[in-house]
């Protein structure tokens, strides 16, 4: 089993690198080799498993614990089904930046923003930070692969969720309250004779299996 899907940004967005220029950027970007804005294959699974956790309020078939355990392995342990496969951005993409001077090898913007005072909705005094942001022409391609077998009576319940839960994925990282991040995980091949049409209709119309 494998699921092909692009990652299609609305707004700009931070992939944090865990470090920062003193006194520029508290918060920088995450960069490949090439200087493109890179998303994990980690960040995905994380972002897809948050989402089934959602999901299953939503759609329950009361076998979710051994699904995520077949999808994310136990907790504690690395073992799974699935490899998720860090998401790229398309050749043609890495081309346009590296052959128009206009664009700079690492495309970012910094946000300068105000931490809020939760208990009184104010901006706290003297905590103004920045985050480097990536725009949002970037479009990532990437897959979820079966790297394992499992029972072939959930193959159904599994593929479910994840076409489901990446469909209900809806933004990166924080600061969604002010627009970042919003983003849209889109379906682009699935193999192993599974019908791409079939499954659409039932994530849209909310089916039961």
């Amino acid at each position: 089993m494998k699921i092909d899907y692009v990652v299609k940004f609305k707004s700009d967005f931070h992939t944090g690198s865990g470090a920062g220029i003193p006194g520029v950027i508290d918060n920088g970007l995450k960069f490949d080799a090439e200087g493109i804005p890179e998303i994990s294959g980690k960040t995905v699974k994380g972002l897809l498993r948050d989402a089934i956790m959602s999901l299953t309020h939503i759609h329950n078939d009361g076998r979710v614990d051994e699904i995520m355990k077949i999808i994310f392995g136990k907790e504690g342990e690395d073992e799974t089904c699935f490899r998720f496969n860090t998401p790229t951005v398309d050749s043609n993409t890495r081309r346009r930046i590296r052959n128009n001077p206009r664009l700079p090898c690492r495309i970012s913007s910094v946000n300068t923003r105000n931490a809020i005072d939760r208990g009184r909705l104010t901006a706290k005094k003297g905590a103004l930070f920045s985050v480097e942001v990536a725009p949002s022409f970037f479009e990532y391609l990437g897959s979820i692969t079966q790297i394992k077998e499992f029972h072939s009576s959930i193959k159904e319940a599994v593929l479910f969720y994840i076409i489901g839960g990446l469909r209900f994925i809806t933004h990166l990282g924080g600061n969604r309250r002010r627009g970042s991040g919003l983003l849209r995980f889109e379906i682009k091949g699935l193999d192993d004779g599974v019908d791409k049409k079939k499954w659409e209709e039932i994530i849209q119309e909310g089916l039961p299996l």
